[in-house]
């Protein structure tokens, strides 16, 4: 448990003090981050079931890095690298903060967004993924 919360106040601490609108915090993202692998990916990419590329901290896909605004020229990457995935992840969160719901958001609702896109990532919708960053969050 120490080694999440360290880890957790390492990426918080590596992302900054900064909130801005339409986007998790540091403790939100630094659990989504945790929940998708983080610091055992960095420079990592593997197939997921369906056969599609699955990068870095973040576990993002090339799908998810075209949304976020094709940063950094490649997916592979990009989506390796602790910086350009930290800024993949804000960007497509930016892009589609109003496809949740309500806002302000809430920490569920950009894990759900971060998992499971646009398209289900509604309060309410069960989810094991948000189960998971949530156990990160409060223990």
């Amino acid at each position: 448990m120490w080694k999440e919360a360290v880890l957790i106040c390492c990426v918080a601490l590596w992302l900054g003090k900064d909130v801005i609108l339409g986007q998790p915090d540091d403790i939100c993202l630094a659990c989504i981050c945790q929940t998708e692998g983080c610091e055992r990916n960095l420079g990592r990419c593997e197939r997921d079931a369906t056969g599609e590329w699955r990068c870095g901290p973040f576990n993002i896909g090339e799908a998810y890095w075209t949304d976020c605004g094709r940063l950094e020229g490649e997916f592979r990457t990009c989506a390796m690298t602790m910086d350009c995935s930290v800024q993949c992840v804000l960007a497509y969160m930016e892009r589609y903060n109003t496809s949740c719901g309500s806002t302000p958001y809430t920490c569920e609702q950009y894990a759900k967004l971060h998992h499971h896109g646009p398209g289900d990532c509604k309060i309410g919708s069960d989810s094991d993924y948000w189960r998971e960053v949530e156990r990160c969050l409060y223990g």
